[in-house]
């Protein structure tokens, strides 16, 4: 499967649209899918970021426009019509099956242009200003909702909105248990300072000013990081070292879940890096400059998520504020975004592998909802199923509803040579300890043939950092039998876990 992204870096537009594209182009090269990445030669396009990653790389000629920052038109560096024409000549003999587009220059006029050449289109926005022609959109913005999005994208177009479609990369995952039993310390000695990939602005140096003036804990230690093409190095490195307590500065670091995690308290850029302090359960003192960033930044100030520093003036204040609510901070923040926002994107465009090649898991849609309910009222599912009653199929659509708009369900169809056979699913039930429930049902007309392991142990695979607990009847001696294969241990009579795995 062929998926190709469009996105952009430069020191105007930022890198973020690029990292949050990487992310998710691990995620789905996880999964088989072929990525390949279409950048415009800007000057800090990242296209080494992206090669060193492994991943195809076209670059678009350089830019023909000058960039201005308060016209998202020139971003694309070119006219929109010729931008498209680049691209389709770059596709030239190649089978698409999704286009990902993330730019803000990009409106539906340019996807209608390149919709002979994709199956589908896969448009990641964070403002809601503009028409597109897509059949999926990712915006995830905290708060966002339908009613702004439906009006712009075509009625089949399906809306992946809010925080928990926050992409992260692998490293938060595997850092956020760390991160989140830490916060119970009552200390600060570690303050982070990470003002956005670029910093065009030189923010940095504005805050490391404003400490200068603050009192804070002399043994405190400071961090800074600054991406690798940050044109403020050398200024920021001075301001560093006349500041009375123990500062690093580093930059184009490899290990930022691992900073923010070992942090005690974040003075931190709006944009993208928001959802990985809040995956982390970082308490954040944050400054926005960008006009579409203030809106985020008061909705998550009142869910009590982070504090938000409006001047250079206010910073100690606020940041003393910070100080005294981390704790509140770090259980608000981390109840908004997780670690599984790339999962439940990728679900949308290509299935979770198996060990055998003809076998996958595939996200239920409405569509299954027939098959599944045949498999729900079998004799032999509701044998094994804590209620024995089979749903009526009023009740089975009821609950199929709830289950595909919550977030926090993972629901797969296992499909052997593209046939359905069964159904997989993880639920969440405690979310302080990441811990969901397992269960799965097979058609009786495949039982024996191994399908059932070969989908647990996909599920232990793509879900390894989060703790799975499945519920067996004492009786059901094949389940037991099962889990216990794929690595759950009995804990209670009825109840038997595989523990996360955090490997850093």
């Amino acid at each position: 499967m062929n998926i190709i992204i469009r996105a952009d870096a430069s020191p105007g537009i930022g890198t973020g649209h690029v990292m949050r594209c990487l992310t998710l182009a691990e995620e789905l090269r996880q999964r088989g899918a072929n990525v390949h990445f279409l950048c415009r030669a800007h000057p800090g396009h990242m296209g080494e970021v992206i090669s060193a990653r492994g991943f195809a790389l076209t670059l678009l000629p350089a830019p023909v426009m000058p960039f201005d920052a308060d016209d998202y038109a020139t971003w694309l560096g070119a006219p929109a019509r010729d931008d498209a024409r680049q691209i389709i000549e770059a596709l030239q003999g190649m089978e698409v099956a999704w286009l990902i587009v993330d730019h803000y220059a990009i409106d539906q006029h340019w996807e209608q242009l390149l919709r002979p050449h994709t199956a589908k289109i896969l448009v990641i926005d964070d403002l809601a200003n503009r028409y597109h022609d897509c059949d999926l959109l990712l915006d995830q913005t905290y708060g966002r909702c339908e009613e702004q999005y439906r009006p712009l994208v075509p009625e089949h177009a399906v809306l992946l909105l809010g925080s928990q479609y926050a992409l992260l990369r692998a490293e938060f995952a595997r850092w956020r248990a760390y991160s989140l039993k830490r916060r119970t310390s009552g200390e600060f000695r570690h303050l982070l300072v990470t003002m956005g990939g670029v910093d065009a602005a030189n923010h940095t140096s504005l805050v490391l000013t404003a400490l200068r003036g603050c009192e804070l804990p002399p043994d405190l230690k400071i961090t800074v990081i600054l991406g690798h093409g940050s044109p403020h190095v050398g200024e920021v490195r001075r301001h560093a070292a006349s500041l009375p307590w123990q500062t690093e500065v580093r930059c184009g670091v490899d290990n930022m879940a691992e900073l923010m995690a070992g942090s005690d308290l974040c003075i931190g850029a709006a944009g993208s890096t928001t959802w990985e302090r809040c995956c982390l359960g970082v308490p954040s003192v944050v400054y926005g400059s960008a006009a579409n960033q203030q809106e985020i930044l008061a909705q998550l100030g009142e869910h009590g998520a982070l504090l938000e520093v409006r001047s250079m003036e206010s910073l100690y204040t606020v940041l003393m504020g910070a100080v005294a609510r981390r704790e509140s901070l770090s259980q608000r923040a981390r109840a908004l975004c997780d670690q599984l926002g790339g999962s439940r994107v990728a679900d949308h465009l290509v299935p979770v592998p198996c060990e055998r090649q003809d076998v996958v898991l595939r996200r239920v849609q409405w569509s299954d909802a027939r098959q599944l309910y045949e498999w729900q009222i079998h004799p032999q599912t509701r044998r094994h199923s804590r209620n024995s009653a089979p749903p009526t199929w009023q009740e089975h659509c009821e609950w199929l509803r709830a289950r595909l708009r919550n977030p926090s369900s993972f629901m797969y169809l296992i499909e052997q040579s593209g046939l359905p056979v069964g159904t997989v699913r993880i639920d969440l039930v405690d979310s302080c300890q990441d811990l969901y429930e397992t269960s799965i049902s097979l058609d009786p007309c495949y039982y024996g043939q191994g399908l059932a392991q070969q989908a647990l142990v996909a599920i232990n695979r793509a879900f390894a950092q989060l703790s799975l607990l499945a519920h067996i009847k004492p009786e059901n001696a094949a389940s037991v039998k099962l889990f216990s294969r794929c690595g759950y241990r009995q804990t209670d009579e009825t109840h038997y876990l595989r523990e996360a795995r955090h490997d850093k």
